[in-house]
């Protein structure tokens, strides 16, 4: 019983943490309206376009939170919706790869050294 508590208590904050992010997400979207969407960047219009998800979301859950219950629908929730693409970049010129440089072969290390570096390592660990 008291596992079936403790579970439900971490189920509530994470819905509780839920809400606040999106709440935040929301402060912003309000902020980014009150400047006038015509003035936005690509990404600003992608977050102002997501408000109404958004919204659905803290809303179901909401409900969950009064409900006390985590239905699997609300564990694909709690993943941060996907962005809609109000349009679409022009596609940039193709660069030609750039010329990887090798990296110069490390010099062999004498007994010490090795023995050296290997203590480093095994205090890290």
């Amino acid at each position: 019983m008291a596992v079936e508590q403790q579970n439900g208590g971490a189920a509530h904050e994470e819905i509780e943490k839920r809400i606040k992010a999106l709440n935040k997400k929301l402060k912003q979207i309000e902020g980014l309206k009150e400047k006038g969407t015509d003035q936005l960047d690509a990404e600003a219009q992608e977050k102002v376009a997501s408000e109404a998800a958004l919204r659905k979301e803290v809303k179901e859950l909401e409900a969950q939170k009064k409900n006390g219950k985590r239905p699997a629908a609300a564990a694909a929730a709690a993943e941060p919706p996907t962005p809609v693409a109000v349009e679409e970049a022009p596609a940039a010129p193709e660069e030609p790869e750039p010329v990887v440089e090798e990296k110069a072969p490390e010099p062999e290390l004498n007994d010490e050294e090795k023995e050296k570096r290997a203590k480093g390592i095994r205090k890290k660990l």
